[in-house]
This record gives structure tokens, sequence and C-alpha cells, in this order.
């Protein structure tokens, strides 16, 4: 049976498809709040320290839910998790690191130009031809960008940081939708999110002050690493990989570009400044994010989305394979 057939016969019509709706809302809204947590942790805790713990609770989290999968590992899935979670890993470190320096309205908008930069990626590394409309989604991104991040004739030090770690992830997203045909895409998700804790904790000694790896730090510090660790990358890879078996990959990302407006909202609740061109740069990356979202005229829905496919789609839960986030 085909991967489209597959797909269909798992995602049911109606109202069944109203928990995977507010699952991926939650979702949305945890990454949103996401932005906000690692603005105030890192004020305390340094980037590398508090991404690579965030990424062993996530990887204590997934190995909790299925013990098992380390009896699955072979060396290519090894391999390949290893360069994926040194893009994701060195991704979310740069990202932290800008963060210090941006606000979280910034912050937030550059970030959701992965899904955009993703098509440039893969026509310089798959030679996979620029449709029309992924084209038009990259200058539109482009231009968004330069409005939101553009102060007078220079960008600052840290949201070139962030674009860069969007960069990153934009890479990674091509990597493993090549590296994930092979399956077995639950160990694979493993492997990168451990293997990024490394990183980041090897990134500590090159960035951080050398206070070690777990230095006394607030309650509130505590609690913000581990809501990064468990919430907003453990169980949000539960929920993304539970609704995206159920809703196509269209509803999917579009529902996921709520994040960077969620962010951005928080962040002017927060304080952070609005300008008109601001604004006018935010609604062009949305959009840019919206344009590159629907399939191809005449593409069956599927659950593929970075990566996934239904013929992966294994037990866990309610027998559904589990994927991956940012």
């Amino acid at each position: 049976m085909s991967a489209n057939a597959k797909a269909r016969e798992v995602m049911p019509a109606g109202r069944a498809r109203w928990p995977a709706v507010v699952a991926l809302l939650g979702v949305a809204v945890t990454w949103g709040v996401s932005f906000v947590v690692v603005k105030a942790t890192v004020g305390e805790v340094s980037p590398g320290r508090l991404v690579g713990w965030r990424f062993v609770l996530a990887s204590l989290t997934l190995l909790g839910l299925r013990p098992r999968v380390l009896q699955q590992l072979d060396r290519r899935t090894l391999s390949r998790g290893a360069v994926l979670g040194a893009l994701l890993g060195s991704g979310f470190v740069l990202c932290t690191v800008g963060m210090q320096t941006t606000s979280v309205l910034i912050s937030a908008f550059v970030t959701g130009t992965t899904v955009v930069f993703a098509p440039i990626i893969a026509w310089i590394w798959l030679r996979r031809r620029l449709s029309a409309r992924a084209t038009a989604a990259v200058f539109l991104a482009l231009a968004g960008l330069a409005m939101i991040t553009m102060r007078s004739s220079a960008v600052a030090p840290g949201t070139l940081l962030i674009l860069t770690a969007a960069i990153l992830w934009a890479i990674h997203l091509v990597a493993l939708e090549q590296w994930s045909r092979a399956g077995r895409l639950y160990g694979l998700t493993v492997v990168q999110v451990a293997a990024s804790a490394v990183v980041a904790l090897g990134w500590q000694f090159l960035l951080d002050d050398w206070q070690g790896l777990w230095p006394p730090m607030s309650i509130s510090a505590a609690a913000g690493i581990f809501f990064l660790g468990a919430a907003a990358t453990g169980a949000a890879f539960v929920a993304l990989s539970w609704a995206q078996t159920r809703l196509d990959a269209t509803t999917t990302a579009v529902i996921l570009t709520l994040e960077p407006l969620v962010g951005a909202g928080l962040g002017a609740a927060l304080g952070d400044a609005w300008t008109a061109a601001t604004l006018i740069g935010a609604i062009a990356v949305v959009s840019a994010v919206c344009l590159v979202a629907p399939p191809a005229r005449g593409q069956a829905p599927t659950t593929e989305l970075m990566g996934v496919r239904a013929e992966d789609v294994v037990a866990l839960g309610h027998r559904r394979e589990l994927y991956r986030t940012r």
C-alpha cells in the first residue's frame, strides 16, 4: 500500500480531527511561550548550559516513553543522528546567544523563516527545482526580515546569530527529509536529541564561564529549563507526532505559524516595541510561511511534514510514531 493511501487511513475526518487541532495549537502556543522563557532564563543560565540541559531532559522524556528503542539503534542511525544533532544543537545555541541581545519579538519572527530557507537549501543541495510559490515566499520573507531586523544601515549581531540558526535548522530539515526515509524515526529522533545535548554542552566550554554543568540557580531558572526540556521539546515531540497522523501537512504547517505570532505577542506585552516597519515585516514573514505551506495542486494530504511518512507511523501511546520539532 502506498504512503499516501496509508496516510489517508490514519486521518479520520470530522469531529475526530479536533483533538489533533487542539493538540497542535497547544504545541504552537508552547513554542511561542518558550521564546519568553528562554529570554528570561538566559539572563541567569549561560546559553550552552541552558540548551544542553534542555535536550538532556528531552532525551530522558523520550527514552522514558520507549526505553527499548536503544536496542534498535544501528550504525547508520547513530551516525546520521549525530550529524542532525550537531545541526540542531548548534542552531539552538546560536539562537539562545542571539536572544541575549535581541528582543523576543524579533527573535520569534526571524526563527520563523526556517521553513522558508528550506526550499533554498533543497535547491542547492538536492538540485530540487524551486517552484514559483517557493521563490515568491523566499523574496517575501527576505523583504520582511529586512524590515524587522534593520536598524539604520546595520543588522544587530544577535539577529545575525538567530538568522544563522534558522539556516542551520533549514539544513537540518532537508537532511532529515533524506535520511528519515530509511525508517526507525523514533530511534533517529532520540539520537539527534541526545547529540544536541552533547553538542550544546560542548559549546559551553567554548562560550561560557566555566562554572560547571549545573551551577547554583534560582527556582525560576530551574523551572524554565524543566519547561523547555520536558514540555517544549520532549512532550511537544509526542503531541506533534500524534497530531500529524490525523491532520494533513497544510493544516499542520499553517497552525504552526502561530508560534512566532504568540512569541511576538508575548514580547510586545512584556514591553518590546512595535514599529510600523516591524509590523509590515512581520506580516510579510508570516505570509511567506503560509505561502510555502500548501502542497502542490493534486497532491494527496499526507502525514509527511519535515520528513515524517505514514509507513513510519508505529505504536506509541495511540499507536503512532513520534518525530520532531523545534
